[in-house]
């Protein structure tokens, strides 16, 4: 009798030490979830560049007219999360700040940016409000409103401007800046510059 409970002892121990390392791994799987969890920025799922098209409407003295622009856009990391910038190529990376506000979108918020895009000339983009958001497919859509004030040796111009753009993510290396091609189709800057020229109609 003593040796069965001798037996029943030993096996109560080496279950016990099985169990004992079995909770031991899933702590170590848990530890780990944590830190991966910790890691990942939710920024990092809207971040990167992406070659947009689309239209430019601009309102003047009650009149508006669309322009077709095309440029690229970084979505950046602007401290903490979820902070981030929008930022076009054309106007040197400067642009406003966003917040994202789910998972793969984000609100833009206020902010300003000015360039000297030719000699006597300056054009400052007061961006008031705006949204972006990412679809299954990683493609941006983009809304953007601004006020453009600028000079360019005319008297200063002061110009709505509203933009609906869209497009996927650069990954061709040989894309190293906005393509435009046709008399049509202008960057960013360049149409915001073309506005200003005209001067007040």
């Amino acid at each position: 009798m003593m040796r069965s409970y001798g037996w029943i002892v030993i096996g109560s121990i080496l279950l016990g030490a099985c169990g004992g390392a079995e909770d031991a791994t899933n702590v170590e799987v848990s530890e780990t979830s944590a830190l991966s969890a910790q890691k990942m920025d939710p920024r990092d799922w809207v971040t990167g560049e992406y070659f947009v098209t689309g239209l430019m409407y601009f309102t003047e003295n009650g009149q508006t007219d669309a322009m077709e622009t095309e440029d690229i856009f970084a979505i950046l990391p602007e401290g903490p999360s979820p902070r981030l910038k929008v930022a076009p190529l054309s106007f040197d990376l400067c642009g406003p700040p966003a917040v994202m506000v789910g998972p793969r979108s984000f609100l833009v918020l206020p902010g300003s940016c000015t360039a000297s895009p030719e000699p006597g000339c300056s054009i400052t983009m007061n961006y008031t409000l705006g949204w972006g958001s990412l679809d299954t497919n990683d493609v941006l859509s983009l809304a953007l409103h601004a006020v453009l004030t600028g000079e360019c040796g005319r008297g200063p111009v002061v110009i709505d401007v509203y933009s609906e753009l869209s497009g996927p993510p650069v990954e061709d290396p040989a894309v190293s800046g906005p393509r435009a091609q046709a008399d049509s189709t202008q960057t960013g800057t360049a149409a915001l510059l073309q506005r200003v020229k005209a001067g007040g109609r």
